[in-house]
């Protein structure tokens, strides 16, 4: 019984350590650091938290940017540190919806977010791009239906 609940699990304890000799956990290949980017970014966006207050510009007139901004304080994450954990991610998230948009987010949504980020950091360290690419694509299927909304809605 529970064994469904293994793929639920969250390792609150994940996290990702530089290479010896290297000062952080930046990629030098920019293929890889451009996935993993793109993977940062995709997880964010999947983010209820912060869509709900991007789509109510919570943030004022820039709250799209600021989307983007907060994808890239949590790249530099790893471009400044040698370890970064999910409570890192998680905590980074937190204080930048409160800072931007003025948002307590209490519902432990940006957990999963962080841990995701880290799978993702993972998944490119050993060059398997699959789930970035599924992401990517999944996003751009929801701009699709959104624009088709938008249209309609705009007719009507």
């Amino acid at each position: 019984s529970g064994s469904h609940m293994s793929t639920q699990y969250i390792d609150e304890t994940a996290f990702v350590q530089a290479e010896q000799g290297k000062t952080n956990l930046m990629f030098s290949d920019e293929k890889q650091q451009a996935r993993f980017e793109l993977g940062v970014s995709m997880v964010i966006y999947k983010w209820d938290a912060l869509d709900v207050a991007v789509e109510n510009s919570w943030g004022g007139p820039d709250s799209a940017e600021k989307r983007d901004w907060i994808t890239g304080i949590v790249v530099d994450l790893f471009k400044n540190e040698k370890v970064v954990d999910a409570a890192l991610i998680e905590e980074t998230l937190l204080y930048a919806m409160i800072d931007e948009f003025e948002t307590n987010v209490e519902d432990d949504s940006a957990l999963p977010i962080a841990v995701e980020v880290i799978n993702i950091y993972n998944d490119c360290f050993n060059l398997n791009y699959n789930k970035v690419e599924k992401l990517y694509l999944e996003w751009q299927e929801k701009q699709r239906t959104k624009k088709s909304k938008r249209v309609v809605h705009i007719e009507g």
